[in-house]
């Protein structure tokens, strides 16, 4: 055999493969615009919706980038911008209610085309639902994008409960807190920036406040933490709280310090495991020793089962202490306040030392006809979302059925995103 003969046979067999895989690329090109032109129609070219295969980018949006509408150099179309959660679970509603079928990621993202940036392309668009807390199930070959279970679980416990306190004419108070920071300009205080996060830094002044449908309690604090709240509660609010009050706290820190940090261990004093179990009600025998203690601690306590600091201030009261789930945090009457503080203006110049004095007397002026209106408001939105939710639930079963039933393509979004693999309900 001559020299350099392994070598070329190797390199024509190469060829050869590569010109295999070239055409079946083609043939997997072609196929997959047929597929979109059966998902997108023939209003657009097959060079358009081949640039959509690529880079994710919704027909439309290539167009508008072709004719010069949307600008790559501007910034707010910034695939990071964020998307409006409440938006996409909209959506979802008008394909369950409307169209009775379960969406697609492809689906839902051609259907939030006009409320989604321009430049947000579909890889993320599935890491924004994942991010947001949505997942897919799987039925018969196919992802649908649907909401965690456990994040609706949550929210229907929350709106049960406050819509119940609600219908029975009982007292609800949203506890929250508000930050003041001076705009200054030529050396001049010309206005006030505001934040709902205590910790923004450079803020001056500092309010923790009790919103009911009939006042607000508040206090001006130097240092917002989880020891100002506690003296807040005990010495603002509790005094005059009505019996069998409704406190809706945060998830935020502060709202969920905890009486016991850990969960005590073998190597815990008697004394801690004693304080452990004391606190959940659970009787035990003084002469136990301290194994038959954590073996108690072990058995009877709930792992999931936080104590917090405010939930043991009202409850030994009387009272019932909930928190407002993850994605809902808006849906208060405070949001609406601090939306009120936020768009009011100064209209002249006034000393720094002034703005303490400036959120104060806003605080003391508000009007209580105004409160009352925010929490109709508010507790309307809770009423339809508590409906949705339960409608969901009586027809997703149903939808889970039909969606079992449709013919599969093989083609259109049989794929999820990688990182989120474990996102996936079979």
């Amino acid at each position: 055999m001559e020299p350099g003969t392994s070598v070329c046979s190797e390199m024509k067999e190469t060829m050869k493969m590569l010109h295999r895989i070239y055409n079946k690329l083609g043939l997997k090109k072609k196929q997959t615009i047929e597929s979109y032109k059966k998902h997108y129609g023939d209003g657009f070219s097959n060079s358009v919706l081949y640039a959509s295969i690529l880079t994710g980018l919704h027909p439309c949006v290539l167009l508008k980038i072709k004719d010069g509408s949307v600008n790559p150099s501007k910034t707010e179309y910034s695939p990071s911008l964020c998307i409006d959660r409440a938006d996409i679970l909209g959506e979802l509603k008008i394909f369950y209610f409307v169209k009775q079928i379960m969406p697609t990621t492809r689906q839902l993202y051609d259907a939030l085309q006009e409320k989604l940036p321009p430049y947000m392309d579909i890889a993320s668009f599935r890491k924004q639902l994942a991010f947001m807390d949505f997942m897919w199930r799987h039925i018969s070959q196919r992802f649908y994008v649907i909401e965690r279970p456990e994040v609706v679980y949550e929210r229907y416990k929350y709106l049960k409960c406050i819509i119940e306190y609600h219908d029975q004419n009982k007292p609800i108070y949203f506890i929250d807190e508000m930050a003041f920071k001076k705009v200054i300009v030529n050396n001049k205080c010309t206005s006030y920036h505001v934040s709902n996060d205590v910790n923004y830094p450079g803020t001056e002044v500092k309010i923790v406040y009790a919103a009911s449908k009939h006042g607000i309690m508040f206090n001006c604090v130097e240092n917002f933490n989880g020891k100002e709240l506690g003296y807040f509660l005990c010495d603002t609010i509790m005094p005059n709280l009505a019996e069998n009050s409704l406190i809706v706290m945060k998830n935020t820190k502060h709202h969920c310090d905890q009486l016991i940090k850990s969960k005590p261990s073998l190597d815990s004093l008697i004394c801690d495991l004693k304080e452990w179990l004391d606190l959940r009600e659970i009787p035990y025998d003084e002469n136990m020793c301290k194994a038959e203690l954590y073996a108690l601690v072990e058995k009877c306590t709930d792992k999931d089962n936080n104590f917090y600091v405010a939930d043991n201030i009202f409850t030994a009261r009387g009272h019932t202490v909930i928190r407002i789930p993850d994605h809902i945090e808006n849906l208060t009457p405070t949001n609406l306040i601090f939306n009120v503080v936020q768009t009011s203006h100064v209209p002249k110049p006034f000393e720094g030392a002034q703005l303490r004095n400036i959120a104060i007397q806003f605080f003391e002026s508000f009007d209580e006809n105004h409160l009352e209106s925010y929490f109709d408001i508010v507790m309307k939105e809770n009423i339809k979302l508590f409906n949705d939710d339960v409608k969901i639930d009586d027809m997703l079963d149903s939808l889970v059925t039909k969606m079992a039933g449709v013919t599969f393509d093989g083609e259109e979004d049989s794929d999820i995103p990688s990182d989120s693999e474990s996102d996936v309900e079979s």
